[in-house]
Parts: structure tokens; C-alpha cells; sequence
């Protein structure tokens, strides 16, 4: 694992900055005017695996105890503590609905009865989700006992070395909308010893990066020069600016590898697939 540097100079050689505004703020403003060929689609559940961690603000998990939730077709289940259970679930855009709850009945600690029928009541009660710029899943509840959230981690997200590593990139944004890119315009990213390349869609690219766990910096960014028009051009730059701006990478549980990115004017993710 590389060790990061204390410098934050993000030098960038490409005279990108105006098209870094433009391209961070659509992670902030989904309302803004795609580039022709664009397609917009909120991030998926389906086949995600995920660990409970707590109610977001309000309380915590019981210690020694472990609440999964996995995503398959138009169905959920996972341990809630103590009992399996199962359920089918509807999501559009980023709602949610939950219904047709059913579980095991072993007999469980009071305790953990309690913490297991709250969080079935609240997963009952979902009314849409959000994955964060920190990779959690967040399903926000609210019935006839409040409402509230209900935070999961990934657990099957990994550290893992990127080093000899090969992606190509599948969308970009928002946790609200991601951008796939232009038809039959291949981007891609490659990792080396301290070193990345590959096509931004047009031209080549070259970086210096540095991990430390899941941080991830990127300074020193060039390019060839091969002249590129239109929407080309127009995602090239702002690929290109987010990527500048990564702050932690992390492999989601689909397989991919999600780079977070942040600005002061927005924050969002690129999503790669393994390229083989």
C-alpha cells in the first residue's frame, strides 16, 4: 500500500478548471442539462448485500448481534438478529416499499426480541433509500411509531490493492442520478506502481496516485493532445476533473470499484467494472 503525501498540491495541467465547476455541479444538481447520448439511472439494490450498523442518531446495535439484508429480485431477506426473515420490496427511482414480512420464530433474548421487532416495524415502514458519498445504505422509515433511519454498511466491500488493477467506466454523479457515458465512447483506468493511465475517451491520460487504506489522492494529471469535439471533449474534461478530486476509493458489492469524489462545489462517485 502506498503511503499518502502531506502535500495538497493538486497540480492540474490540463486548464480544466472552469469544466470542473460545470462537472461537480451536476453531481450536486441533477436538474442540469445532460449531454446528448446521456442516459440517467439511480443506483441499484439489486444483488447488494448489506450489514446493519444502527439507527441513524437515535441507537445503536446491540452488542454481539448482527442484522443482514440482501437484495435479489423483487425480494429481501437477511437475520434480524435472531430470526431469518424474508420480504418482497418495490423501489422506484429511490422509494421503497416493504411488505409481506415473514420470519422464523426461534426464541431470542428479551432484548434482542425488542431490537429485532424494531427493526422489522421500521423496514415495514421504509419509504425510499440513499447510498451516501460514504458508501452506506440509508432506508428512511416513517409509521404510526415515528420515523427515522436505518443505516447499513456493505459487508462485502473491500480494501483492496489497486495495483495492476484494469477498469472501465460504467456512470458517474450523484447518489441521486448517475451518468452513463456517451454511446461507444470507452473510458477507462488503469493502475500502476504509484502511477495511472488510460483513455479518458478521446485522449490518453497519466496521474500520480497515492492510497493509504481507503483514501485515494490524485495529483499531476496530464494528457495527449489529439483534438476532440463536442460532447467527447465535454465529458472528457469533467471525467477528468473528477477524477482530480478523489478522495477514498472502495470495491462495492457488486464488484466494481467506486472512487468518491468531492469539490467545493459538490461531491459524487465514479463506478468502474473490473476490465478483463
Amino acid at each position: 500500500m502506498l503511503m499518502m503525501s502531506n502535500s495538497l498540491n493538486r497540480t492540474f495541467e490540463l486548464g480544466l478548471a472552469g469544466a470542473m465547476a460545470f462537472f461537480v455541479g451536476i453531481a450536486s444538481a441533477p436538474s442540469t442539462i445532460a449531454l446528448e447520448g446521456e442516459t440517467h439511472s439511480p443506483l441499484s439494490l439489486e444483488d447488494t448485500s448489506w450489514q446493519f450498523v444502527g439507527w441513524d442518531g437515535d441507537r445503536s446495535l446491540l452488542e454481539g448481534t448482527a442484522i443482514t439484508l440482501k437484495f435479489r429480485g423483487d425480494r429481501l431477506n437477511g437475520s434480524s438478529g435472531c430470526n431469518g426473515y424474508t420480504a418482497i420490496y418495490q423501489s422506484n427511482t429511490e422509494t421503497m416499499r416493504v411488505r409481506r414480512v415473514v420470519t422464523t420464530r426461534m426464541i431470542c433474548p428479551s432484548e434482542i426480541v425488542e431490537q429485532e421487532e424494531a427493526f422489522l416495524q421500521a423496514l415495514r415502514s421504509a419509504r425510499r433509500y440513499e447510498v451516501s458519498d460514504r458508501g452506506q445504505l440509508q432506508i428512511f422509515y416513517r409509521g404510526d411509531r415515528g420515523s427515522g433511519t436505518l443505516v447499513f454498511t456493505s459487508d462485502i466491500a473491500a480494501i483492496e490493492p489497486l495495483v495492476g488493477t484494469s477498469w472501465q467506466l460504467l456512470s458517474w454523479g450523484s447518489h441521486r442520478v448517475q451518468n452513463a457515458p456517451l454511446d461507444r465512447v470507452k473510458i477507462t483506468l488503469q493502475f500502476l506502481d504509484e502511477r495511472l493511465t488510460g483513455s479518458s475517451g478521446c485522449n490518453r491520460y497519466d496521474a500520480h496516485y497515492e492510497t493509504v487504506e481507503m483514501r485515494l489522492t490524485i495529483a499531476s494529471v496530464s494528457m495527449t493532445e489529439m483534438a476532440c469535439f463536442g460532447g467527447v471533449a465535454q465529458q472528457e474534461s469533467r471525467y477528468l476533473a473528477a477524477l482530480q478530486n478523489a478522495i477514498r476509493y472502495e470495491i462495492n458489492p457488486k464488484g466494481q470499484l467506486a472512487i468518491f469524489y468531492r469539490s467545493d462545489r459538490g461531491s459524487g462517485t465514479l463506478i468502474f467494472s473490473l476490465e478483463r
